[in-house]
């Protein structure tokens, strides 16, 4: 994708290769620059990022553009209550 946004001063890298299991990568910031990146790409206070791997299999971090369209409601996402009478053939779910 040619659209992703990076931070700037930010590195990630691959573990060191004799790093334990449970280490996935390392962060390095250069502050300065961080700092003002971050205060550049902020929404209401935040900056989110994606963790990814290349192709290649190395590690970096993009910044996540995503918004929700402005037309979706959450109401849209949640699922609708089930309305329907159940018919005299259907036994009821309520235990008395």
């Amino acid at each position: 994708m040619s659209d992703q946004k990076f931070l700037d001063g930010m590195i990630v890298k691959s573990p060191h290769e004799n790093a334990p299991d449970f280490v996935l990568g390392k962060i390095s910031f250069k502050v300065d620059e961080v700092i003002q990146s971050l205060k550049d790409n902020s929404k209401n206070g935040w900056v989110n990022m994606d963790l990814k791997k290349s192709r290649e299999g190395k590690l970096y971090a993009s910044i996540d553009t995503w918004e929700p369209d402005s037309q979706s409601t959450n109401q849209e996402s949640k699922p609708k209550p089930d309305m329907s009478v159940p018919s005299d053939n259907e036994p009821d779910s309520l235990p008395f």
